[in-house]
């Protein structure tokens, strides 16, 4: 876990995503051509927030200040007044944040994001006030105590609801970062030899994805034979032999956009049984695949690939959603479960990884990344899914 060396006040009142531990530099350099789409964003969003009834809102979020700035750092806030509209930071991203942030009002702050906030806001006085989930209940308390709490409203959906549906450049971003995913799964596959350990493995992606100047997008999964029955599955030392399974789930971060993947294969020669779960898997990715397209509800097609497996008899083995969206957080939305109340739209970018899982015996899970289009869906993931022993 990386240090974080903000105001002490901003470091007990926000929650920052643990996706954002890692980084490479504060700012994307491609993102300042596209300013444009920054200011398009900021645009929309005070549309959304008009139509909400908030006058101000506090842009706390990690994610959603780049998303609407183009900048990344460990301390800056975008701040609708109702009046204007701010960049916050402190003095070590100000200067880059200048020559980056040309869209919005940067202010340099002295003390703590949260103390300036009720400073400025107080000046503004705008009556009903959005404020993001990673506010902590102190950070609240500071809010409120300096400005009243009936003026305070959560605001998660908006900007998540935004955010869920990709422009061009942002899918460019995904399937770029996607095509390198694939290509450093491939390597690390023809390279891995039986008797290596999972944590070998991860190891070699983790070197090539360096490399690249590229981060994981998570801590990448490979589990070898029962252990890939845990669909979260810590590597460990346990080496892979033949007649197992070997999981790989992986993805990429680069330019602040993530990637997801995962691949089983049988390693040396394995059982009709291993042959026969794979299967059954992925003919449910191929049934839910063929249902993706704009104005379809994500939970029937979480139904129609949970259905299929429980009809095969392993509805018991697939307990997770099917899929969840991507993009500047590796979780994101839509999703893709039983409970959503998502709908899919054009321009979306969600996996579909349905999976069975095995105490005991091992598991099998497919992952594809698509782009839902004007009919249908782009898979963005070309890495082979029929079942091979390698």
């Amino acid at each position: 876990m990386h240090q974080k060396f903000g105001p002490p006040d901003w470091q007990s009142f926000i929650i920052e995503p643990s996706i954002f531990q890692k980084r490479r530099g504060c700012t994307t350099k491609s993102m300042k051509s596209n300013i444009g789409a920054f200011h398009k964003r900021v645009s929309v969003l005070k549309r959304k927030m008009r139509d909400s009834g908030l006058d101000g809102m506090i842009v706390s979020d990690r994610a959603n200040v780049f998303y609407l700035s183009g900048f990344s750092s460990s301390n800056s806030m975008v701040l609708f007044t109702g009046k204007q509209t701010l960049f916050l930071t402190d003095f070590r991203y100000i200067e880059k944040a200048s020559q980056m942030v040309t869209h919005l009002e940067v202010m340099q702050v002295g003390q703590g994001l949260l103390t300036e906030t009720v400073k400025i806001l107080k000046k503004a006085a705008p009556g009903r006030i959005g404020f993001e989930p990673n506010l902590t209940y102190q950070g609240f308390q500071t809010l409120a105590k300096g400005l009243g709490v009936k003026r305070f409203v959560p605001s998660s959906g908006i900007l998540s609801t935004l955010r869920a549906v990709k422009d061009e450049d942002e899918i460019s971003l995904i399937a770029t970062n996607q095509k390198l995913n694939q290509r450093i799964w491939r390597k690390a596959i023809e390279a891995t030899k039986a008797g290596e350990s999972e944590l070998s493995i991860r190891r070699r992606i983790r070197i090539a994805l360096d490399e690249e100047d590229a981060e994981e997008a998570f801590g990448t999964i490979v589990a070898t034979g029962p252990n890939s029955s845990l669909p979260h599955a810590e590597p460990g030392t346990r080496k892979l032999r033949r007649g197992d399974y070997l999981l790989i789930d992986m993805g990429v971060r680069k330019a602040h956009y993530h990637s997801d993947m995962t691949r089983t294969v049988g390693w040396g020669t394995t059982s009709a049984r291993h042959a026969e779960i794979y299967n059954i898997v992925l003919e449910a990715q191929k049934k839910a695949l063929a249902m993706i397209k704009p104005g379809v509800p994500a939970r029937e097609v979480d139904a129609i690939a949970r259905n299929f497996i429980s009809e095969a008899g392993y509805g018991e083995a697939f307990q997770h959603g099917l899929g969840h969206g991507v993009g500047l957080e590796i979780h994101e939305g839509p999703t893709l479960n039983a409970r959503s109340n998502d709908i899919l739209a054009e321009g979306h970018v969600v996996t579909v990884e349905p999976g069975i899982y095995i105490p005991g015996f091992g598991g099998v899970r497919i992952e594809d990344l698509v782009v839902v289009t004007k009919d249908g869906y782009r898979n963005l993931t070309s890495a082979p899914k029929t079942y091979r022993d390698v």
